[in-house]
């Protein structure tokens, strides 16, 4: 009978907003046990210390915008202390060069953004069995393939987005408060509270930490040329 405790999840990137909507995305699902939210390599390596061999993360996953540099670090880190750690990348990029230069580097899966989250579950299923830890996860019946995710376009999804509501939506995933986006928007005070307030009520949300986790549920998180 296989065992079905949760896979341990390890999260690492730029934006601590975008990594806490992820680890509230992931842990609804029952699956996965987010572990720890590091924001770099010397944050991920106190982490792990604390956390004790025992209960280190059958997968890190690397929430990867524009900054490869800090991700190389990760991914060096892991390949040279942890090898047995499995590591994910979630990016904005469907580019194939750009994915295999991820996996020269280490990683072991990739998926876009904007793919549906039940793939991202799925690769993450695939690769814990691969951890060689006692973690088994039933994974008979999925198509999805491990590493590059199918090249899903978020176009329809994006018809009904003004470009004002995407602009925004980009700097709030950059983790700037309200004031600092009215700011760069230029957009008057009252014009813009009417504004982010039917944004809200459009996803249901009170905040923007729970916009960012619907924006990752509708897969309205990035643009192609985001």
């Amino acid at each position: 009978m296989p065992n079905t405790a949760p896979i341990r999840v390890a999260l690492a990137g730029d934006h601590s907003l975008n990594l806490h909507a992820l680890a509230i995305l992931l842990q609804q699902q029952g699956a996965f046990h987010i572990v720890s939210i590091s924001r770099d390599v010397c944050q991920l390596r106190d982490n792990l210390m604390l956390a004790g061999k025992e209960r280190y993360p059958h997968i890190v996953l690397l929430d990867i915008n524009f900054d490869l540099y800090r991700a190389a670090g990760i991914v060096s880190f892991l390949s040279g202390s942890h090898p047995g750690i499995r590591i994910a990348a979630l990016g904005l990029t469907k580019d194939r060069r750009a994915i295999l230069r991820l996996e020269r580097m280490g990683v072991h899966g990739y998926i876009a953004k904007n793919s549906d989250p039940s793939e991202m579950e799925n690769m993450l299923k695939r690769l814990s069995v691969k951890t060689g830890d006692s973690v088994e996860q039933n994974l008979e019946g999925s198509d999805v393939e491990t590493g590059v995710g199918p090249d899903l376009s978020a176009a329809e999804e994006w018809h009904s987005v003004t470009p004002m509501e995407r602009r925004y939506f980009r700097l709030a995933m950059s983790e700037a408060s309200d004031e600092e986006i009215r700011r760069v928007m230029r957009v008057p005070q009252c014009e813009f509270g009417r504004f982010v307030a039917r944004i809200y009520r459009q996803f249901g949300v009170r905040s923007s930490h729970g916009l960012v986790l619907a924006l990752y549920r509708n897969r309205l998180m990035v643009l192609d040329d985001i």
